[in-house]
Formats: structure tokens, C-alpha cells, sequence
């Protein structure tokens, strides 16, 4: 069935995500990393972001919060309404960015130690992407 498989990929996608920590410290990709790739292509407003990472309002603002004041990302307010927020990446926020998806990479050259097993694996995950897309 579908849905087993579903779960089945969320329980290795959370496994495969373990690359993100230190390297003597594992951790599951953070929500640091996600805000920061969701923001990488354009600034998001604030309820955007919410849907996107399923997370609380709440939990959004405190998390937006620490990554302004970390310097990762700069919120605007609305011309119009000062009730909304857009939230951009800055500088500091793709370079830490970038570094985050090197460590990802670094955790699957093991695995996939040829071009053919790499172009092959990113494919593959294409195709799961575009069936989840559909999920909403």
C-alpha cells in the first residue's frame, strides 16, 4: 500500500538526514537548515513558512526570531499591512546554508561512489518529490 510506503520513507528520509550533525554528534536535518533552503530561492511570508514546515505560529516566530538575531535572515515588515512578514535569507544565512548541504553530500559519498549511482539516486528522488508534490 501506498501509505506503508509512505512511512517507510519518512522513517529513512529521517535516517538518511542524520548526516546533517558534527561529525562525532548525529542529528536529523534541523529546522534551521529547512527555513534557510525554503528561503534560498525567494522570500517567504511568514504564514507561508508555517504551511510549508507544518509548525506552529508560535514556534515559527521564535524560531525566525533566533535566526534574525543569528544574522541568518532578515524580516520585513508589509507596507501595507505591518502585521505581515516576509522573511528573506541573507549572506550569512546561504553560507551557512551551503555548508549544511556539503555535510548532507558528504554523508552519501559512501553510498553512491560513482556519477552513474549519483545521477541515478537524484532521478530517483525527482520522481519521489513530483509524487509527493501532490500530496500537498
Amino acid at each position: 500500500m501506498i501509505s506503508d510506503k509512505l512511512v517507510e520513507l519518512k522513517i529513512l528520509l529521517r535516517r538518511a538526514c542524520m548526516c546533517e550533525g558534527e561529525t562525532s554528534k548525529k542529528s536529523t536535518l534541523s529546522l534551521k537548515t529547512k527555513v534557510l533552503f525554503l528561503l534560498k530561492d525567494r522570500p517567504l511570508k511568514a504564514g507561508e513558512l508555517i504551511t510549508a514546515l507544518c509548525v506552529a505560529k508560535p514556534n515559527a516566530t521564535a524560531l525566525a526570531n533566533a535566526l534574525e538575531k543569528d544574522g541568518l535572515i532578515e524580516k520585513t515588515r508589509g507596507l501595507h499591512d505591518r502585521r505581515e512578514v516576509s522573511l528573506s535569507i541573507t549572506d550569512a544565512g546561504r553560507k551557512y546554508l551551503e555548508k549544511r548541504l556539503e555535510v548532507i553530500e558528504r554523508g552519501f559519498d559512501n553510498i553512491l561512489t560513482d556519477q552513474k549511482d549519483y545521477e541515478e539516486a537524484c532521478g530517483q528522488i525527482d520522481e519521489i518529490i513530483n509524487l509527493l508534490s501532490f500530496l500537498g
